[in-house]
């Protein structure tokens, strides 16, 4: 299917303004800072928690795509969060992934669906489905 070019410039204005407009073109970041519930301390649907202390305590950077089973690698660097997170909590249904590196390359971690209690490693990367 060829694409015509006026479509291609109304796209490129779309995706130009959102970002203009600072709408969220990747991952969506909530609540990057907040303090965990100790009752439950990631309440959230098909989000990765991450917590600054092991056993889900401390500070808390919650992080998810945008768009739902498309994934996406989020710099936890950038947002502050490289080398912080020391447990994490998975409720998507699928698998995650952590790095040390900011980019998402190099030898993943897996974060399987449910709780990771004590990391092997902070990471500062994490791709998200």
């Amino acid at each position: 299917m060829k694409v015509s070019n006026s479509w291609k410039i109304r796209l490129g204005v779309v995706a130009v303004g959102t970002v203009a407009l600072g709408l969220p073109l990747g991952p969506i970041a909530a609540q990057a800072g907040a303090q965990s519930d100790a009752s439950d301390p990631c309440p959230f649907s098909n989000t990765l928690c991450l917590f600054e202390r092991t056993e889900f305590g401390g500070e808390r950077f919650t992080v998810a795509p945008l768009i739902p089973g498309q994934g996406v690698c989020v710099d936890l660097v950038e947002h502050g969060w490289g080398g912080r997170a020391a447990s994490a909590i998975n409720t998507s249904t699928s698998s995650n992934a952590m790095f040390q590196s900011d980019d998402c390359t190099g030898q993943p971690m897996e974060i399987p669906t449910g709780s990771t209690p004590h990391l092997s490693f902070s990471p500062n990367s994490v791709f998200v489905s």
